[in-house]
């Protein structure tokens, strides 16, 4: 049996189609005792906000200090050293960058 020879270049010259997805995720943090943190001020934020460890602020971010060090260096995400030199993160801060991405 043989095909028309018009047929082929009208199924060829049909336009493609494409299948455009968007998803949208949303993360939720559960900070664990944080009705035994107290609220301290953020000189920066100017409002009280609950500090992180970094430990905390990585498993906020769902990755490694690699890419926590460049937000703190550049100011983005705020911080603080205590006595002993432990590195405490804003929430507030980390928070909203969290959010702008």
């Amino acid at each position: 049996m043989r095909v028309a020879n018009g047929f082929w270049r009208t199924v060829l010259r049909r336009p493609k189609r494409k299948l455009e997805i968007t998803t949208k995720r949303t993360k939720t943090l559960q900070i664990r005792r944080l009705s035994s943190r107290v609220l301290k001020p953020c000189p920066e934020c100017g409002e009280d906000t609950v500090y992180l460890s970094p430990n905390e602020a990585q498993s906020f971010f769902e990755t490694d200090m690699d890419h926590l060090d460049p937000l703190l260096r550049a100011g983005l995400v705020h911080r603080r050293e205590i006595v002993n030199a432990e590195l405490q993160v804003c929430f507030r801060s980390l928070k909203k960058v969290v959010e702008h991405d």
